[in-house]
């Protein structure tokens, strides 16, 4: 959908029209859209057969005129049936619901009354027809429309006038804004880094910004797309973050741009699990049901769910519990409303997630501003949403549930191929599998899901999903066999499909103090700034080795280091491990002394929200303990209340992840241009050392930080960690000893 306010032009689908007030979803799920297509397929097979005479997707385009608004809507009517004395335009609806439909939804008969009415003048006598199919049954229900199609559009486009209004009204206050940097004068490099990126933008779609952790890169993206949108160059703004911390960092510097109490509205799109109420009544499915309840029912202002410019979810799910509602379907009815959206990388690259923007009737990514943060952690984000799995038990229950259907579908055809499979799957296994996955999906119609239990049901729709990824032609993929007798089809490369989302938007920045490569254009952007390199002391500490196989002679040796930097520390004290159970190793060893120490708590297995990561970390400062976190983790990476709070940090290990097929399948694809240890180097050392960049910048947030980071192993002066670490730290010390260590940490005093 477009809307150019000047002229006063909304061009819409008839979709998207139908919808009325540009709230909530126009469709159902990406798997429903699958077997309505399917059926789609069936009726004009079965018109074919029966000879009658009819026409499919007949293209429409009515052009008119309201209350000063011109309005273009465009579509494709589902089925035209000439007759001998009318002609039918059919209009083809799946649904899950037992027919006859006692009500029949307004969406429906005002989608079908735009075809009537462009079709009024070209067809004498037109009729109109909803055919609801019950996906499960393929029961059918004929409903005749016997409305005025002309006054029924002409209502519907009242109601989205008012929405255009407000929406007008919106953008006229937000042009009379001031979005200047909220900073009494600006940081050294901050000056020339924007003047660099709004270049960057006038020239490339698409800007990297790569700049150190605390040079201001957020606040620095607010304020040129914020811009923007005074401006009225874009309509809407869209901020993504692989983390829940970084959404909420990226909301607390937001808030100093914005000086009007109500405008813009800022929406963060929290995960569907956040919003999970114990009252089930209020957790339903049927979004079309809440909307209408809380918007066209107008039980509810949109205003009901945001706290002056910025969303709330405690009123969402108050509300929600209240009325017997689905808080998640109220949160995405609410987008719409929202001038700028706050979520996780997910809704726009995962294909589980990203069809809740695609079936938004208000979502135009030709007008969008995106700003992608943590963009180091995009590529690794992306290929997990394009990876599956499928779990030959899963498949053998499967198939047992299916004999008592009359569904026969290629299940025992997959249990064959992956019974004579090796560990990785080649040529024509994996056509044969991806034969078989089509089988299923193209007759998933045609399957009874009420004759199936619950875990077989998501059995088949997953298989639906591994037949979309598997045709994929943006995608590469690792098709494997796991030791538990699991399918794995990993994503090892998805930089293209990453780069077509991309290209669809008005402008876009990727952030971080590492950028990735991309294969779309773009310009890139660096910068840096004296104070930040100089807010650092470095040490290489070469007395012990962390490698997997060797650390546990070293374990005594870290133990007392960390003694040494407590003794020598006027603040706080942070050990950076690899992992929970190194930092337990050393833990054991170290309770015997006179040192008190904490080790992070596991946030999945607690399921710790931002914040009490950030008040465990508060109290564990104000302790004045030694805080042990795990590099990598959210506590190193995320939470921000580490600077000017540490003097002394001690990074344990060059932080290596552990081997895997996909990183190793990643490397022997390198090896075509590169030699085997520049392949390792690229794939694994880089991941390595990215987590300590990352975390070590946490602990310099403003020029009047100062920390002193001691690299404890041998390894870090070593080929290739060198390469990555030392030449950027080229004024680091270097100890072989204990005595020199000390020396450093005297010197520091």
């Amino acid at each position: 959908m477009e809307i150019d306010l000047a002229k006063k032009i909304v061009k819409v689908s008839a979709r998207e029209f139908a919808g009325g007030s540009f709230s909530g979803r126009s469709s159902a799920s990406i798997w429903r859209a699958l077997i309505g297509k399917q059926w789609h397929s069936a009726i004009r097979e079965e018109s074919i057969l029966s000879k009658e005479k009819s026409e499919f997707e007949i293209p429409i385009l009515k052009k008119f005129s309201h209350k000063s608004w011109n309005f273009e809507i465009t579509g494709f009517a589902d089925q035209m049936i000439f007759l001998d004395n009318f002609s039918l335009v059919r209009e083809i609806k799946t649904t899950d619901q037992e027919l006859p439909i006692n009500e029949i939804k307004k969406t429906h008969l005002t989608q079908l009354a735009v075809y009537l009415w462009s079709f009024e003048e070209e067809y004498v006598n037109c009729q109109g027809e909803l055919l609801y199919i019950n996906i499960y049954t393929g029961k059918r229900f004929a409903y005749k429309f016997n409305h005025n199609a002309k006054k029924m559009v002409l209502e519907n486009a009242t109601s989205i006038i008012e929405f255009l209004h407000s929406y007008e009204n919106a953008h006229k206050l937000i042009s009379h804004q001031n979005f200047d940097l909220p900073y009494e004068s600006l940081r050294e490099g901050q000056e020339i880094a924007i003047g660099s990126l709004k270049n960057a933008l006038s020239e490339n779609k698409i800007a990297v910004f790569e700049a150190p952790t605390a040079f201001g890169k957020s606040a620095i993206a607010w304020h040129i797309a914020l811009e923007k949108l005074k401006n009225g160059e874009i309509e809407r703004i869209v901020w993504l973050s692989s983390k829940s911390s970084g959404q909420q960092q990226a909301l607390a510097e937001l808030k100093a741009f914005i000086k009007n109490e109500n405008l813009p509205k800022v929406f963060q799109l929290r995960n569907r699990s956040e919003h999970i109420l114990g009252d089930s009544k209020s957790n339903c499915i049927d979004c079309d049901s809440c909307e209408k309840f809380c918007f066209s029912e107008n039980i509810f202002s949109y205003e009901t769910f945001f706290e002056k410019s910025f969303s709330s979810l405690f009123n969402i799910k108050k509300n929600a519990f209240e009325f017997g509602l689905c808080p998640y379907e109220i949160s995405i009815s609410c987008l719409s409303y929202a001038q700028i959206w706050v979520c996780d990388l997910n809704y726009l690259f995962a294909p589980s997630a990203k069809n809740i923007f695609d079936s938004l009737e208000f979502w135009n990514p030709k007008k969008t501003f995106l700003i992608i943060d943590e963009a180091h952690n995009l590529h690794s984000r992306v290929e997990s949403a394009y990876s599956g799995e499928l779990s030959i038990s899963d498949l053998q229950s499967l198939k047992v549930n299916l004999l008592f259907s009359k569904n026969l579908l290629a299940i025992d055809g997959i249990l064959k191929v992956l019974d004579s499979c090796e560990t990785f799957l080649t040529g024509n296994k994996i056509s044969s599998l991806k034969k078989f996955f089509a089988q299923i999906s193209e007759n998933l119609f045609k399957v009874n899901f009420d004759e199936l239990n619950l875990e077989s049901s998501k059995t088949l729709w997953n298989i639906a999903f591994l037949n979309k990824l598997s045709t994929n032609k943006n995608i590469n993929l690792l098709w494997r066999i796991d030791d538990f007798n699991v399918l794995k089809i990993d994503c090892i490369d998805a930089e293209k499909e990453t780069a077509k989302i991309l290209k669809k938007f008005n402008k876009a920045i990727l952030m971080s103090a590492n950028t990735p490569e991309l294969e779309t254009p773009h310009q890139k952007v660096s910068a840096t700034s004296s104070w930040l390199e100089n807010a650092y002391e470095y040490v290489f500490d070469t007395r012990v080795n962390t490698s997997y196989k060797k650390r546990g002679g070293f374990f005594e040796e870290t133990a007392k280091t960390i003694e040494m930097l407590a003794e020598h520390s006027k603040k706080n004290v942070v050990v950076f491990f690899s992992s929970y159970a190194y930092a337990k190793s050393v833990a054991q060893i170290l309770q015997y002394s006179k040192v008190d120490f904490v080790i992070q708590e596991n946030v999945k297995k607690k399921n710790l929200s931002y914040q009490e990561q950030g008040e465990f970390l508060e109290k564990a400062l104000q302790s004045h303990v030694v805080i042990f976190l795990i590099l990598g983790s959210s506590y190193s990476e995320s939470i921000d209340v580490l600077g000017g709070k540490v003097d002394l940090a001690l990074v344990v290990g060059v932080a290596l992840p552990e081997l895997n097929p996909i990183s190793d399948t990643k490397v022997l694809n390198l090896c075509d241009s590169l030699n085997r240890e520049e392949a390792f180097e690229e794939i694994y050392v880089k991941e390595g050392i990215l987590k300590i960049k990352q975390a070590i910048g946490r602990l310099v947030r403003a020029p009047e930080h100062k920390t002193k980071i001691i690299f404890h192993c041998e390894r870090f002066i070593e080929k290739p960690y060198v390469n990555h670490l030392y030449k950027e730290f080229s004024k680091a010390k270097i100890v072989s000893n204990s005595d020199d260590l000390k020396k450093c940490l005297i010197d520091k005093e």
